[in-house]
């Protein structure tokens, strides 16, 4: 029998950032990222008022690598009124709007999942979790993810902060071997015994 070895990943999305040691290579935003005010360490916090309308935050597109499961996506966050060095007044209501975005095509088209404004942010100068979860039927197995915050001002002068940014999807464990041996009787107890794991793929595989 001739079989052509095929390697197997299980991959998905797993995005992990505190932002301390700056913004993260690949990220693209017009935050800037310091340690004033910030939730921890270091944060990402973009000014939003009346010259500066809209802000973005955004990952790294992960090429191919959903692996078809919810995603759970979660950060700190907090809005409080501008101050260089010092922000400490929470914003009043009326700041405007985040919404929590996903794409599955480079960021060409953007699904909002969840928007953040008065009607479920508390007002507080202290950072806040927040988390959503993007359903598996959004992110079809071996797709694209990127993910997005991206803000539109309504009034005032704030920063909106983010912290200790996490996306992850429920990780995916490749078949137990012995889950596809049956029970055969009157068979030569010589020779190899092997477990083979297929691929969607696996009509290439010839024996």
């Amino acid at each position: 029998m001739c079989i052509r070895d095929r390697t197997l990943t299980f991959a998905q999305v797993g995005i992990s950032e505190n932002f301390d040691s700056g913004t993260p290579a690949g990220w693209t935003d017009d935050y800037s990222n310091s340690p004033n005010g910030a939730c921890a360490g270091n944060s990402e916090r973009g000014n939003i008022w009346s010259s500066n309308t809209t802000g973005n935050l955004t990952t790294p597109n992960q090429v191919g690598l959903s692996n078809g499961t919810d995603l759970t996506l979660s950060f700190d966050y907090k809005i409080v009124d501008y101050n260089f060095s010092n922000p400490t007044v929470a914003t009043g209501t009326g700041w405007g709007t985040a919404d929590i975005q996903y794409s599955t095509d480079d960021g060409a088209t953007w699904n909002t999942v969840f928007t953040i404004d008065d009607s479920n942010h508390t007002t507080a100068n202290t950072c806040a979790p927040f988390s959503v979860v993007i359903p598996a039927a959004s992110l079809p197995n071996g797709s694209d993810v990127k993910l997005q915050i991206a803000n539109t001002w309504g009034t005032g002068d704030y920063y909106f902060y983010v912290d200790n940014f996490s996306a992850t999807q429920v990780v995916a464990n490749p078949p137990n071997c012995d889950a596809t041996l049956t029970q055969t009787t009157d068979v030569s107890t010589l020779g190899n015994i092997s477990c083979l794991l297929y691929t969607s793929d696996a009509a290439d595989e010839r024996s």
